[in-house]
């Protein structure tokens, strides 16, 4: 694929990780859609790289459908997802509130199927696109290397040696 105006749509855009990959995309000519919850940062981040904002939570099927709809119609179609938005809850099992556990998986896991599923409808019809689907993972294996995340991991995330009661 050539990145120079390619159409790309990343969620969770407004910071970190969806940050830094939108600005690679448009420094390389990608026309780029910035997906994400709050409205200042995703405005001051796509007006710096001169992309779109678009307001929105992935959880929410409504959005996801008219923040797709709003790129297209702009961009005149879509090439590439980046289905970056996620955040984490970190307790102890025994400590972990099930709400907090429903709000993660309706942002890493719903989310990222909605935002695929709107996504696909339009790949379909043009006969391609791409889906970057971003993740993470807190196991021992990775907290070794902390350079690979932005934020500290939690004491739940730390490697090691043997078992904890």
């Amino acid at each position: 694929m050539d990145i120079p105006g390619s159409r790309v749509l990343v969620t969770g855009g407004a910071s970190g990780i969806g940050l830094a990959i939108a600005t690679l995309l448009a420094a390389k000519g990608a026309q780029v859609g910035l997906m994400g919850r709050r409205r200042e940062p995703l405005e001051a981040a796509a007006a710096e790289l001169g992309g779109l904002a678009l307001p929105g939570d992935v959880s929410v099927e409504a959005d996801c459908i008219g923040v797709v709809a709003a790129f297209t119609k702009r961009f005149g179609g879509l090439d590439v997802l980046v289905n970056n938005a996620g955040f984490g809850h970190f307790a102890p099992l025994v400590e972990m509130d099930k709400a907090a556990f429903e709000a993660v998986f309706a942002t890493n896991v719903t989310g990222a199927m909605l935002m695929a599923r709107e996504a696909a409808k339009h790949f379909v019809r043009q006969e391609s696109g791409n889906i970057v689907n971003i993740s993470s993972t807190c196991s021992p294996t990775s907290a070794r290397w902390p350079a690979t995340s932005s934020r500290p991991r939690p004491a739940s995330c730390t490697p090691r040696t043997s078992p904890t009661p």
